[in-house]
């Protein structure tokens, strides 16, 4: 990683912070919009979320933007898991 995107181990260190913050946001948002949303265009949202981050991830030229796309990542993911705890309820 540190050679793929020319940085050091303490900036890289904050991909996991960030996918941390991700994953917290991913289920709070989940909270606030799963009951007002049709449940189906809700995973579709999350899933496709999820999708375009995994998939710009590895292309992305600069540090900060992957880091982004990590947050992002676990959004898609804190929406996903949560909804699906909700929705078998």
């Amino acid at each position: 990683m540190e050679l793929m995107l020319d940085t050091t181990t303490k900036v890289i260190a904050f991909a996991f912070t960030s996918s941390a913050v991700g994953y917290l946001i991913g289920t709070v948002l989940c909270g606030i919009v799963y009951d007002s949303m049709n449940k189906e265009l809700f995973f579709l949202v999350s899933g496709f979320i999820l999708t375009v981050a995994l998939a710009t991830a590895p292309f992305l030229p600069h540090v900060y933007a992957f880091i982004g796309a990590m947050a992002l990542k676990d959004v898609g993911t804190g929406l996903i898991q949560t909804g699906g705890l909700n929705h078998n309820c």
